[in-house]
């Protein structure tokens, strides 16, 4: 699904944010989610974060290796913002962001 589309169904409320934590760390976990798959949770479409290292309370590991779209989408929704700093974890970098 293209990022547009994905946005859109926030937008239109058929698509809404899981926040959680990991278990292993405590970091914060954002999961995106079909309302309209399950209407008490939702079906999760995606896991907008991985948890790969232990980060301050305010930051965020993306899983753009997974969800491609994830940082732009953080970033057009006014969510997060990029801090520059990243994080490798087998082949993949993944980009750390701050949440507004």
């Amino acid at each position: 699904m293209k990022l547009e589309e994905i946005i859109k169904k926030i937008k239109e409320g058929s698509f809404k944010f899981i926040l959680t934590n990991y278990t292993a760390n405590n970091n914060l976990a954002i999961m995106l989610a079909d309302v309209n798959e399950y209407k008490d949770m939702g079906y999760v479409y995606c896991d907008i974060t991985v948890n790969v290292t232990t980060l301050p309370i305010h930051e965020v590991c993306v899983d753009t290796n997974n969800a491609p779209f994830a940082k732009e989408l953080l970033e057009k929704l006014n969510i997060g913002e990029d801090t520059g700093k990243t994080v490798q974890s087998g082949f993949c970098t993944y980009p750390i962001m701050k949440l507004n």
